[in-house]
C-alpha cells in the first residue's frame, strides 16, 4: 500500500523519515561507504524499505542514532505519530515484496 503524501515535498526536494538501523553485510553492500559492523546509522525510509545517506554519520549506540533521527525528522516537520506510520508502512510493503526489510527496533 502507497504511503500517502510521501515523501514530503519542500520546494524541488523529496523530505524522507529518517531511522536507525544497524550496520551489517547487507547494508555495506548497499552504501556507498563503508561502515565498520554494529554501529548505527540514519537511513531514509522510502514506501518500501530503506536508502543509505550518501554520508553517513556513524553511532555508537540506537539511542543516540535514534536521537540524531529524532532531530531530522522534527527539522524537516514530520511528527513522531506520522514517523511511526512510515516506518510500521514501510515495513510491511517490504515484506509483501521482494525487498529489503527495514529492521523495527523499538
Amino acid at each position: 500500500m502507497k504511503i500517502p503524501n510521501y515523501p514530503k515535498k519542500d520546494g524541488d526536494r523529496l523530505r524522507y523519515v529518517r531511522y536507525p538501523v544497524q550496520v551489517n553485510e547487507a547494508y555495506n553492500a548497499k552504501s556507498p561507504l563503508q561502515i565498520p559492523l554494529d554501529k548505527w546509522v540514519a537511513v531514509d525510509v522510502l514506501q518500501e524499505g530503506y536508502r543509505p545517506l550518501l554520508s553517513p554519520n556513524p553511532f555508537e549506540s540506537f539511542e543516540k542514532c535514534k536521537k540524531a533521527c529524532d532531530v531530522s525528522n522534527r527539522v524537516v516537520g514530520f511528527t513522531e505519530e506520522e514517523c511511526i506510520n512510515v516506518v510500521a508502512q514501510s515495513m510491511a510493503n517490504s515484506l509483501s515484496g521482494e525487498n529489503e526489510v527495514l529492521e523495527y527496533i523499538p
